[in-house]
């Protein structure tokens, strides 16, 4: 009787151990050394960076648009493609690119006294020249120019269809069909505000969805995300945080989409990362940092429904089970402040982050 009660003794002690070792392996840190690498534009503000058919583009504002042809190996000269204006504010310029063969389209985002250089830039010869397009582009009535473009996005379906989100007046967002040459407007809200559509996203698996997403500043920030399943002709509202003065400032940043389940979707909402598996009518807290850090993105692996990383001010986090859990993927650069951008090579586990301050720059980190 003692012999038999000793082994279901042990029997659970081991039971509890190989359990305690799984629920620890989510929050320890990486127990590999961590080397960051550091690839240059140092001292440039990038608003973002674009990882294209293994080319690595940073969209650099007033600096204008530059490339590094080889960024997973030893390649830190970065090209420089042009679209610079000194003139422009920071945070200004060069907002967005995609890429289609040797074909570019540069989206730019200005402000009233420079408003020649909001709009569409397009090459057809990889960036040694380029072509104003203001086809389809509504003027406003506050600024006699065209729309201030802040983001862009390629159907996976069909790369010449592409979105662009904008902060005007007169329209929300705008559908090229021609890769850019021509665009039609796509209007989400009834009436015309002032408002900043920081998103545009297609969605990855179902062909004619599009989601959009903004910020409106009242006295406190509040979040909208929208949803489309006819290419832009009709809006269901997703995500609604009326004004609400006494409320603590909410900022949409980033979504991303399950890559196998086309009902799952992940926001990310300051400090907190969000996810619904009912195309956002019903939502659960995903991963909250506590107020130790805003999200900034979520970047979903292309062929893996259950990898996710998403990039905090001051550390990247990642999840290998669709969200259930979220480990601490690796701090920010030393002796910076904050990282503001993340872009992954999942094929060659490699991750791309822009940082900010003292001397910004963009770093790369081969994970495991």
């Amino acid at each position: 009787m003692k012999r038999k009660f000793c082994c279901v003794f042990y029997l659970l002690l081991i039971l509890f151990l190989m359990v305690s070792s799984c629920k620890d392996s989510g929050t320890k840190p990486p127990d590999y050394p961590v080397e960051w690498t550091f690839l240059g534009l140092e001292g440039m503000l990038i608003d973002k960076l674009v990882l294209s058919k293994g080319k690595l583009y940073a969209c650099a504002g007033r600096e204008g648009l530059f490339r590094l042809n080889n960024p997973s190996g030893n390649d830190t000269q970065w090209e420089y493609l042009g679209l610079a204006d000194a003139r422009i504010g920071d945070h200004r310029g060069v907002s967005d690119v995609v890429t289609l063969n040797d074909t570019l389209l540069v989206s730019h985002y200005a402000s009233s006294d420079h408003y020649n250089k909001a709009g569409i830039s397009r090459s057809r010869d990889n960036g040694k020249t380029w072509t104003a397009i203001d086809s389809g582009f509504i003027k406003n009535t506050q600024y006699p120019t065209s729309a201030f473009l802040l983001t862009l996005d390629q159907s996976p379906f069909n790369s010449d269809i592409v979105i662009a989100g904008c902060v005007s007046d007169c329209s929300d967002i705008y559908l090229s069909k021609d890769f850019g040459l021509s665009w039609e407007t796509k209007d989400i809200l009834p009436l015309k505000a002032n408002v900043r559509f920081d998103i545009a996203r297609f969605h990855p698996t179902n062909e004619n969805e599009i989601w959009a997403g903004m910020n409106i500043e009242y006295d406190t920030v509040r979040p909208f995300l929208y949803r489309s399943v006819d290419f832009g002709e009709n809006w269901q509202t997703i995500i609604e945080r009326p004004y609400d003065p006494d409320a603590p400032s909410e900022y949409l940043e980033d979504i991303a989409f399950s890559s196998e389940e086309n009902s799952t979707i992940y926001v990310a909402i300051q400090q907190t990362i969000i996810k619904s598996i009912d195309f956002g009518t019903t939502w659960t807290t995903s991963f909250d940092t506590l107020d130790s850090g805003i999200f900034w993105n979520i970047t979903n692996h292309p062929n893996d429904r259950n990898q996710l990383i998403a990039c905090s001010t001051d550390s990247l986090y990642q999840t290998v089970d669709a969200g259930k859990t979220w480990t601490a993927l690796v701090a920010k650069p030393e002796n910076t402040e904050m990282m503001k951008d993340l872009v992954v090579d999942w094929s060659n586990k490699m991750l791309y982050v822009n940082t900010y301050n003292p001397s910004n720059g963009i770093y790369r980190l081969h994970y495991k």
